[in-house]
C-alpha cells in the first residue's frame, strides 16, 4: 500500500506543471548565476549572515533579551529553510524513484522500496557532504548553545559568505572537484599530526612538563610546527624532540608546495 502511494504520489509530481514551476522558482532564487532574483537574495543573505555575526559579537559582553533571542531564531530558521530547499533543489528525487521502479518493470525484477529510497537519499547525501552544504549545516548546528563545544561552529556563519561571492564560489567548486585528492591528503596529514603529537608528547613530556603537560599541549605544536608557523611558546628541549619538529617543518614544507600544484593541476 505504501509502495503504491509513493509511486502516485512521484507520478503526479513527474505530470505537475505548477511543482516544475516552483521548482524552477527556487532554483533561480537558490542557484541560477544569470537569475537577477539571485542576486537579490544573494545580498540579502549577505545582510544577514554579517547581522548575525554582529549579534555572536554583541553577545560576548551582554545577555540576549528576549527580542534578541527571537531574532535570532528567525536568522536560524531562515538559514535552516534555505539550506532544505537547497537540498530539495540537489536532484529530482521522483524522477530517480521512477527510473527506478520503471526498470524493475522493464526487467520484470521485484521492485524493492527500500533500494529506491536508498538511491534517491544517496545523491541527496552526496549533495550534503559537499563543502558548501556542510558549512551551511554547521552554521545552523551552532545555535545549540547548552553543548559549548558547539561555539565553534560559529565561525561557519561568516564561512557561509562563500555562497554568496561569485568569485569565492568558485574557489570552493573548485575544491569539490578535487574532492579525492584533497581527501587524500587530508588523511596525510591527519596521520602527520597524530604521529607527531604522540612523538611529542612521549619524548618531551618528562623533560619538558611546563610546556608540553597534555596531549592537546603536544597537538597546538604539532599543528603549529607542520604549518611552519612557529609562535615559539612551545620549543622542544630533547634531541628526540628537536629531530621528530624537523621532520615535521619539512613535511609542512612539502604539503605547502604540493597544494598549489594540486589545485592548479586539471
Amino acid at each position: 500500500m505504501l509502495t503504491r502511494l509513493i509511486i502516485y504520489f512521484a507520478y503526479i509530481l513527474k505530470r505537475s506543471p505548477r511543482y516544475r514551476q516552483v521548482k524552477l522558482f527556487f532554483y533561480d532564487l537558490l542557484e541560477n548565476q544569470d537569475s537577477r532574483i539571485k542576486s537579490y537574495f544573494d545580498m540579502f543573505m549577505i545582510c544577514l549572515v554579517m547581522t548575525s555575526v554582529f549579534l555572536l559579537i554583541y553577545e560576548v559582553n551582554n545577555d540576549f533579551n528576549r527580542i534578541d533571542t527571537v531574532f535570532e531564531y528567525i536568522i536560524i530558521a531562515l538559514f535552516i529553510l534555505e539550506y532544505l530547499l537547497r537540498v530539495w533543489l540537489c536532484n529530482d528525487s521522483h524522477t530517480i524513484f521512477l527510473e527506478y521502479y520503471e526498470k524493475t518493470r522493464y526487467l520484470n525484477i521485484p521492485f524493492r522500496l527500500r533500494e529506491a529510497l536508498w538511491l534517491v537519499f544517496a545523491q541527496k547525501l552526496a549533495y550534503m557532504l559537499t563543502p558548501l552544504a556542510l558549512i551551511d549545516l554547521l552554521a545552523i548546528v551552532s545555535i545549540y548553545r547548552p553543548l559549548q563545544i558547539l561555539r565553534i561552529f560559529l565561525i561557519f556563519r561568516l564561512l557561509k559568505l562563500f555562497r554568496y561571492f561569485n568569485n569565492i564560489k568558485l574557489f570552493a567548486d573548485v575544491l569539490a572537484s578535487k574532492r579525492f585528492e584533497l581527501y587524500t591528503l587530508a588523511i596525510f596529514l591527519g596521520f602527520l599530526i597524530f604521529i607527531g603529537t604522540i612523538s611529542i608528547y612521549l619524548l618531551e613530556h618528562r623533560d619538558n612538563s611546563q610546556q608540553i603537560s597534555s596531549l592537546f599541549d603536544a597537538l597546538y605544536f604539532t599543528i603549529v610546527t607542520v604549518a611552519t608557523v612557529g609562535f615559539g611558546d612551545i620549543s622542544p628541549h630533547t634531541g628526540g624532540g628537536r629531530l621528530v619538529a624537523i621532520a615535521m617543518i619539512f613535511s609542512g614544507l612539502g604539503v605547502l608546495a604540493f597544494l598549489p600544484r594540486l589545485l592548479s593541476r586539471h
